[in-house]
């Protein structure tokens, strides 16, 4: 969060302070043309304050990953400033909710969290300057939290037709419900503008996610041809031939010195190299972990890189000795790992400390299950040498999952990891039906 905020030269008191300051002016503004009494402006101006400092707050306080995310301030303001003017340009037409937009999209886009609490505050806001009564709120909390919930399946064309066949049903339904389930008081224009304006919300964040997706596609291709270029011009003026430039990875470098997750997850990586000569075992169940937990990222769309990384490093520790995690720690401080791959190599095991991200709980969890079934199908060998087989229950892989997932939640091994009841439920469901 620091970085991406250090890098746009803004903090987040700043944010704050900005969207504070003009949202008072247009308040004042408003207030002045309709000839609102100060006291009034007073109150809303104390409200946006209130408003504004949950929404920074939560975005201060929690583990959103922002950093992932280029142009996430830009956005969050233009999304904050976009519907605080479309909510006050249709502060008397109750039936147009256009406004719920930047909600969305930061869902979309960003955090469904993050995007129920940028809708929840719109709503408050727009009832409070158009005087909706309690009904109407109730609606409108429904339909923002019907679409934040839905939102990710908006990024994508094959998904946004079913998307808004549903958001329009539930809102008939309510609507049918509100009007004393009169069909004809049901169907008039308002709800017909009303409709009409989850259908906008829906295509506009639709096209809003297609070009941040295009322009972080050109940011990062950008992105890599400066870090490529600045390594070739260290190159250059270093003696090599052209054929020691192609046999040779160009190492990208991050701001803090280390090796970018990019170089660390190529297989010819010095220290991946050295797990190899050292034992090929360690290598191929390292490289097998770090697969698994890649794709159970990607199920709950966590950092697949992280991950993987996570995966091929976290027992690199045994190349020195039988203290495996503080001797990983060492090494891979010494060969310039990025910190977060050294918190998984400290974190998967609870010996040291709980996972605290969901890529560090997911290496864990992959590493117990592999663990457990390669125990149980070697047992299973032994036994059967000896002319006796366990029975397949014993070697069922539901009952493996289930196991793992229990003892690490009854044992509080993921409370500090961020993982989600739905992401939780979602990883179980994956390792269930690994192949």
């Amino acid at each position: 969060m620091k970085n991406i905020l250090s890098k746009i030269g803004l903090s987040i008191k700043s944010i704050w302070v900005i969207l504070g300051f003009f949202s008072a002016i247009m308040i004042v503004a408003l207030g002045y043309v309709e000839g609102t009494t100060p006291i009034d402006i007073l109150k809303l101006c104390i409200l946006i304050l209130v408003l504004l400092s949950i929404t920074v707050f939560y975005i201060h306080s929690l583990n959103l990953k922002v950093e992932e995310f280029p142009y996430f301030k830009s956005l969050v303001i233009i999304c904050y400033f976009v519907s605080f003017l479309m909510a006050m340009l249709t502060r008397n037409n109750h039936e147009v909710h256009l406004w719920m937009v930047g909600g969305i999209v930061i869902a979309a886009l960003f955090s469904i969290h993050l995007g129920l609490i940028f809708t929840y505050n719109l709503i408050f806001f727009a009832s409070f300057i158009g005087q909706i009564n309690i009904e109407i709120v109730i609606y409108l909390l429904i339909v923002g939290t019907l679409m934040c919930l839905l939102s990710g399946f908006m990024k994508n064309l094959n998904t946004i037709g079913l998307t808004t066949i549903i958001v329009l049903s539930i809102q008939v339904t309510l609507l049918f419900i509100m009007n004393n389930f009169m069909l004809w008081e049901t169907m008039n224009i308002d709800a017909v503008f009303s409709l009409l304006s989850s259908v906008g919300v829906i295509g506009i964040t639709y096209g809003v996610h297609y070009y941040y997706d295009k322009l972080i596609g050109v940011k990062k291709r950008n992105e890599g041809l400066d870090e490529i270029a600045v390594a070739l011009e260290g190159i250059s003026g270093s003696g090599l031939s052209g054929q020691d430039i192609i046999e040779k990875p160009v190492q990208l470098i991050d701001e803090d010195g280390n090796y970018t997750l990019e170089e660390i997850l190529q297989l010819d990586f010095p220290l991946l190299e050295r797990l190899k000569e050292h034992s090929l075992k360690y290598y191929n169940q390292s490289i097998e972990i770090g697969e698994i937990s890649a794709n159970a990222a990607k199920a709950i769309h966590a950092n697949e890189a992280i991950a993987k990384a996570g995966g091929y490093y976290y027992q690199i520790g045994r190349i020195e000795g039988k203290q495996y995690v503080e001797e990983g720690i060492k090494l891979a401080q010494a060969y310039h790992l990025p910190q977060v791959i050294i918190d998984i190599i400290c974190q998967h095991n609870m010996n040291y400390e709980k996972p605290k991200s969901p890529e560090a709980a997911i290496v864990m969890l992959t590493i117990s299950i592999i663990a457990m079934k390669e125990y149980i199908i070697q047992l299973d060998k032994k036994e059967a040498g000896g002319g006796e087989s366990i029975s397949p229950e014993k070697v069922s892989l539901e009952k493996i999952v289930n196991n793992v997932f229990q003892m690490r939640l009854a044992k509080g091994s993921l409370d500090q990891s961020g993982l989600s009841i739905k992401e939780y439920n979602i990883l179980r469901d994956f390792f269930l039906h690994m192949e």
